[in-house]
């Protein structure tokens, strides 16, 4: 089975702008190291990208799918964040769709709780919203 490659989201937790395809090829069309840097340094000065460290550093969640190339990128992708100064969220067996990731990016930019439960928790409350029309889970009494 083709492997579909990585998905990086916005820091609200959307979809990245279109614009940023342009820059997606350009890192991996990189032949060498050089070319890789060269293209890593045109992507920040292009986005105005804040680079952060010290105290200040940057997340990034890792997640795969179960298709069997998934362990394979994930570990790839942990061996290139291990190079770098950002907190890695997650492993190479951590499962998630990408509507888990994409909802955790945007709970940890709100600064709020992005575990797993507070996802299901989320979509509990939703749900209630919607068929009840309260925030609160009303579970009928079945006795």
């Amino acid at each position: 089975e083709q492997d579909n490659g990585m998905k990086i989201c916005d820091g609200d937790g959307g979809m990245l702008h279109p614009s940023w395809e342009a820059h997606a090829e350009e890192l991996v069309a990189a032949a060498s190291v050089d070319e890789l840097i060269d293209a890593i340094r045109k992507l920040i000065i292009a986005e105005n990208i804040e680079c952060v460290g010290g105290s200040k550093r940057g997340v990034v969640f890792v997640a795969r799918d179960t298709r069997p190339t998934g362990e394979t990128l994930c570990t790839a992708v942990l061996a290139a964040l291990a190079a770098t100064d950002v907190q890695v969220m997650g492993d190479a067996n951590t499962l998630l769709t990408t509507p888990q990731l994409h909802w955790q990016v945007m709970m940890m930019n709100k600064r709020q709780p992005c575990g797993l439960s507070d996802y299901y928790a989320s979509l509990r409350d939703g749900c209630s919203v919607l068929v009840q029309g309260s925030p609160e889970p009303k579970i009928p009494n079945l006795v």
